[in-house]
């Protein structure tokens, strides 16, 4: 993105992990995302949510977009694992923002976790959907 003339900032909770992204010429804009001041303020999110967390991130992720802006999130499938009342919301809220799920093959992450990832991806049009 840089190379073509953008900007990347990034917003990582871990000061290690900080460091490094700075080192490589990334802006570190804060280390929450979800209390983080970002509405309508990105054309592209790419995230990697804690999967404890993963729903209010794509939701917030989804509300950061400006217009016409893209959303692509790495994302555990535990929402299409289990049907309580928040994961079938979940889903939901998937469909009306006419978001695209793409399952990755089972064992790509096996050196750092053990669930199926998903990724979500939906792109902000002018009349979205209100969260």
């Amino acid at each position: 993105m840089q190379k073509l003339g953008g900007s990347v900032e990034v917003i990582e909770s871990l000061p290690q992990l900080q460091s490094i992204l700075t080192l490589h010429g990334l802006l570190v804009i804060g280390s929450d995302f979800l209390t983080a001041n970002t509405a309508n303020s990105f054309q592209l999110v790419i995230q990697n949510p804690p999967f404890s967390q993963q729903i209010s991130h794509v939701k917030k992720a989804y509300k950061s977009l400006s217009s016409k802006g893209k959303l692509v999130s790495l994302i555990s499938n535990t929402p299409w694992q289990y049907n309580t009342s928040f994961y079938k919301q979940s889903r939901h809220w998937l469909l009306t923002v006419n978001a695209e799920i793409q399952e990755l093959p089972w064992g790509l992450f096996v050196n750092s976790v053990s669930v199926a990832i998903v990724v979500v991806i939906a792109a902000l049009k002018s009349n979205a959907i209100s969260l």
